[in-house]
């Protein structure tokens, strides 16, 4: 699966060891990570990473969706005003 932004206002990747609290609140990421089938990436509600970067941007980014993607190895946070295309490999 190819997940693909047209622009990317933040990127932020965390080792998965150091967001064990976001894995264990969200029971549809402790069912992905049992076989990692499924759909990796989640659109983010009440997100703290997008307030953050509306106040660091003072205001000026207020039109961003956040997105998380899921990895054996990282949680990949994506700030971005546009949606992510997915093309699916088989």
């Amino acid at each position: 699966m190819d997940i693909t932004f047209g622009f990317v206002d933040s990127l932020r990747i965390t080792d998965e060891g150091r967001r064990i609290r976001t894995y264990n609140e969200i029971e549809s990421i402790q069912k992905y990570r049992e076989n990692f089938i499924g759909n990796p990436l989640y659109k983010v509600e009440q997100s703290e990473y997008f307030e953050w970067i509306k106040k660091e941007s003072a205001g000026f980014s207020t039109d961003l969706e956040h997105y998380a993607i899921i990895t054996e190895n990282d949680l990949i946070d994506v700030l971005s005003t546009f949606p992510p295309t997915i093309t699916n490999y088989v």
